[in-house]
C-alpha cells in the first residue's frame, strides 16, 4: 500500500483553525481551513493525514502516539486469556501512561476529521459528499475504539477552537448512536472497491458496522464499575449487515491462512483483507510498524533487525491454552513459534519447553525483494482491522444469537476450520455449545489482532476467563484480575484538566 501522504501538510491545514489571526492580509500561499482543500485531490491529502493517526509516530510534529504501531496490539493482546502476562503488570500498576497516546491520538484524528468536514460543508461540488462521508467514517471508527477502550468519552462533532474547553464525558449509548449514524450515511457514498489502499471503502464501512452492532449487543462496563448488558436487538442488525458483506464479490477467504500474513508483511493485496493500516518502510523505523518487534520469533541477542528475522519474542502464550488447541490446526505453527532464530540468521532452533514458545503471527520472512525480506527492522508490515474471516465468524455468532446454530451458521464456522485443516464442527450442538466453539475459534484465528479483549468483554466473561488461568504469581497474589481492567484508565492529564473521575 502507498505511504500515507504529506502528514505535515494536513497537520498545517486542519489544525490551524484554532490559531489566532496575526495578520490582516489574507495569506493565500499558506494552507488553512479557509483555502484548503480547494479540490478533490487536496481533500484526499487531508483524508490521508487523518488516517495517518493510526500509524502512531508523526516525525514532523514529533509526537509518538503508538496506536497500531505496537502499543495497542501489545496492550490488547496482553489483557486477555491466551497470552501470559509479561509486559503490563495487571493489578500492580495500570500503566496509565501507555493509554495516553491512543486517547490523545484518536482525538487528534477526530479533530482533523471535524475540521475537514467543516471546511467541506462550505463547498458545493459534486465530489464533496464522498469526501465528507469518508471523514465521518474515519471519525466513527476512532470513536468506536475510544468507547470500547475507555467507556464514556466526550462526543465532539465540531472543530476544537478553544484550548480551555472542559467537555463532559458522553454516555456510550449516545456515542454509539452517532457512530452508527455516521457509518450508515457513509456506506453508500464510499467507493465499492476490493482494495481500498488503506482507506475505508463501502465494504469496509459495512464490516465496521458489523463489529459495532456486535459490540452494542454485548456487555460493557460503565465508568462507575457497573457491568451492563447490551441490546440483543443489535444481533439481527449485525447478522443482516454481515450478509451484505459476504454477498459482495470483492472479498474471499485466502486459501492458505499463512498467506494472508505473508501478504501483509510484503505489502501485497490479499482479497480477504477488507481494511488494514498500511505501514511502509523507506529506510527508518519512524515511518513503519514496530509490532513485528514484539510479535515475531525471538532472537537471543535481539537481532540487528536487518540480517535475521527475530527480535524480542516477548509475547508468550499460556501453556493451558496451548493444551486446548486442536491437533493439526495449521494456524498454530504460524501463530505460535516453538523455536527461536540464532543471532542474525534465519536458522531456527527448537525450544525445549512449551513455556518458552512465543506469539509470532507478524513474522518477517527471507523472501521477496531485498527491501522487503530482511528482519523486523524493515517495518514493512500492515496491521489487519477488518478481514473476511472476522465477518464470517461474527455472522455465525449473530445467527446463533437470533436463530440458534442453523446450517448457515455452521457453514461460516466450518469454512474457517476447513481452511485451517480441521474437520467440521460436530452436528447437533446446542446454542450454548455452538457459542463456546466460536469463542475457541476466534482465539486462534485472531491471535495478535487486538480482538480478544473486546470479545471477552462483550461476551461478559472477561474476569471469568482471566481468573480461570494460572497466571503469573504477582497476579494470583492479588486474588485474580480486578474487573477495573475491563476498561482502560483515562490518562491522568485528562482527569486533571477536565475534572473527570477515573474509571472504576
Amino acid at each position: 500500500m502507498k505511504k500515507i501522504l504529506l502528514i505535515v501538510v494536513v497537520c498545517m491545514a486542519v489544525s490551524l483553525g484554532s490559531c489566532k489571526k496575526f495578520l490582516d492580509e489574507k495569506p493565500y500561499s499558506f494552507l488553512s481551513p479557509k483555502n484548503f482543500p480547494s479540490n478533490a485531490a487536496e481533500a484526499d491529502i487531508a483524508l490521508r493525514g487523518i488516517y495517518a493517526i493510526m500509524q502512531g509516530y508523526n516525525e514532523y510534529e514529533e509526537f509518538d502516539f503508538r496506536m497500531f504501531d505496537y502499543l495497542l496490539p501489545a496492550l490488547l493482546c496482553e489483557n486477555n486469556d491466551i497470552v501470559n502476562q509479561t509486559y503490563i503488570p495487571i493489578n500492580v500498576n495500570r500503566r496509565e501512561s501507555y493509554y495516553a497516546p491512543p486517547f490523545e491520538g484518536f482525538y487528534f484524528g477526530i479533530n482533523y476529521a471535524n475540521t475537514l468536514i467543516d471546511a467541506l460543508s462550505k463547498m458545493d461540488e459534486s465530489w464533496v459528499p464522498a469526501k465528507v462521508a469518508e471523514a465521518k467514517a474515519i471519525r466513527a471508527y476512532y470513536y468506536f475504539w475510544l468507547v470500547r477502550m475507555f467507556s464514556d468519552v466526550p462526543l465532539k462533532l465540531t472543530p476544537t477552537t478553544d484550548a480551555k474547553l472542559k467537555p463532559e464525558r458522553t454516555p456510550v449509548p449516545e456515542i454509539y448512536k452517532q457512530i452508527v449514524l455516521d457509518l450508515k450515511e457513509a456506506e453508500n457514498l464510499l467507493p465499492d472497491l476490493a482494495n481500498g489502499d488503506g482507506r475505508i471503502t463501502k465494504g469496509a464501512c459495512k464490516g465496521i458496522l458489523v463489529q459495532v452492532y456486535m459490540s452494542m449487543a454485548g456487555s460493557r462496563r460503565t465508568p462507575d464499575g457497573v457491568n451492563v448488558p447490551g441490546d440483543p436487538a443489535n444481533y439481527a442488525l449485525a447478522r443482516d449487515k454481515a450478509k451484505e458483506v459476504l454477498d459482495m464479490p470483492n472479498y474471499h477467504l485466502a486459501s492458505d491462512y499463512t498467506q494472508l500474513f505473508k501478504d501483509l508483511g510484503l505489502d501485497v493485496y490479499n482479497p480477504e483483507m477488507i481494511f488494514d493500516v498500511p505501514f511502509t518502510w523507506h529506510g527508518g523505523g519512524d515511518v513503519g510498524a514496530d509490532f513485528p518487534v514484539l510479535f515475531g520469533p525471538a532472537d537471543p541477542d535481539g537481532g540487528d533487525g536487518q540480517i535475521g528475522g527475530g527480535k524480542y519474542g516477548s509475547q508468550n502464550p499460556l501453556v493451558e491454552w496451548l493444551r486446548e488447541l486442536e491437533p493439526n490446526d495449521k494456524r498454530v505453527p504460524w501463530n505460535i513459534a516453538d523455536y527461536y532464530y540464532t543471532t542474525q540468521t534465519w536458522i531456527k532452533v527448537p525450544y525445549t519447553d512449551s513455556s518458552q514458545w512465543t506469539i509470532a503471527v507478524y513474522r518477517k520472512l527471507p523472501e521477496g525483494s531485498d527491501e522487503h525480506k530482511f528482519g523486523w527492522a524493515t517495518f514493512w508490515y500492515n496491521f489487519p482491522l477488518v478481514r473476511l474471516a472476522d465477518i464470517k465468524l461474527l455472522y455465525a455468532e449473530a445467527i446463533n444469537e437470533t436463530d440458534g446454530p442453523t446450517a448457515e451458521a455452521y457453514k461460516q464456522v466450518n469454512d474457517i476450520r476447513n481452511r485451517a485443516g480441521l474437520g467440521n464442527l460436530p452436528a447437533g450442538l446446542s446454542k450454548s455449545a455452538f457459542k463456546d466453539r466460536i469463542i475457541a475459534e476466534r482465539a486462534i484465528e485472531f491471535v495478535g489482532e487486538g480482538n480478544r479483549h473486546f470479545d471477552l468483554v462483550r461476551w461478559g466473561i472477561y474476569k471469568q476467563r482471566m481468573d480461570s488461568r494460572k497466571r503469573s504469581p504477582w497476579v494470583l497474589d492479588y486474588g485474580g484480575v480486578d474487573e477495573i481492567f475491563t476498561n482502560a484508565p483515562i490518562p491522568q492529564r485528562e482527569l486533571d484538566l477536565n475534572g473527570w473521575s477515573q474509571n472504576k
